[in-house]
């Protein structure tokens, strides 16, 4: 990809636009393209200024898999006029019963990022490699004959190949250039806490502050008087386990009812975005 000049000093200059969900997806990404142009400067080329931009949509949110998500990234990039776009969801996506972490549109230069995929912990310093490298490789290096081909970067994992919590897959040719995935144990167990993290159950600790209260002074209530440890040892284990099972499996179905946490299965329909949109830029 030629960079474009910029009109002020002459300076080669690459917009990159990164899309991302709001709240904890856009606070990583405002951080990201604080670090960004220094890193893709050593990583990349120096003499290119590198500007980053970063927009908070909402629509990405509520997409479901990778392709509308690719779509969407790409009618930005187009709008924006950026030269690569990158889109940051905390979505868990999956393909083939494994976790999705990269999609890669590299003829259009646009990429999706799952970072549930990523883990729980050391994730800031996962994305920015991961981005790092994923933006290495969009960059299109010339050939002896003239012609442009995708750079040879390193997407993907940050450890050796041989133990690697992700690697690369073939693609069937349609939309996506390169995809990365999980393994099925250590890539499915880093999604999972990548998920923990996402929904960010401490939050609910505030909310919860007054049922909390009120279960910490019933306890005590419990513990202080002699006839309700009569009557747990008057019972059954069986059945005090089938009660506390009980009293949790309750707890469990009144959040998600009362907040709302469950996702309805979408209808199957056929794929749209396989083939690739005839409205993108000409290329450099």
């Amino acid at each position: 990809m030629r960079a474009t000049p910029d009109a002020d000093d002459g300076q080669p200059r690459v917009v990159v636009g990164l899309l991302v969900d709001p709240d904890a997806p856009a606070e990583l990404a405002e951080k990201l393209a604080e670090d960004l142009p220094e890193l893709l400067a050593e990583a990349v080329n120096r003499d290119i200024e590198w500007r980053l931009r970063v927009v908070r949509d909402p629509l990405t949110a509520t997409l479901h898999d990778s392709f509308p998500i690719l779509n969407a990234t790409r009618e930005h990039k187009l709008r924006e006029n950026w030269d690569i776009a990158v889109c940051l969801t905390d979505l868990p996506l999956r393909t083939d019963g494994r976790p999705l972490v990269v999609d890669v549109d590299a003829e259009d230069r646009v990429a999706l990022v799952s970072l549930p995929a990523l883990g729980g912990i050391f994730l800031r310093r996962r994305l920015r490699r991961s981005v790092v490298r994923l933006l290495k490789d969009l960059m299109l290096t010339t050939t002896g004959d003239g012609s442009t081909r995708p750079g040879q970067g390193t997407i993907g994992p940050i450890v050796p190949e041989r133990i690697a919590p992700m690697k690369r897959v073939v693609t069937d040719g349609g939309i996506v250039d390169l995809r990365i995935v999980g393994s099925p144990a250590r890539g499915r167990l880093r999604l999972l806490l990548g998920m923990v993290r996402a929904n960010g159950p401490w939050r609910l600790v505030p909310a919860l502050a007054k049922a909390l209260a009120a279960a910490l002074a019933t306890s005590a209530i419990a513990v202080m008087n002699g006839s309700v440890w009569n009557v747990a040892t008057g019972i059954r284990a069986e059945r005090l386990a089938v009660i506390s099972l009980f009293s949790v499996a309750a707890m469990v179905t009144w959040l998600i009812v009362h907040r709302r946490l469950w996702e309805r299965p979408e209808t199957s329909s056929p794929r749209t975005g396989r083939r690739r949109r005839c409205t993108t830029s000409p290329r450099s």
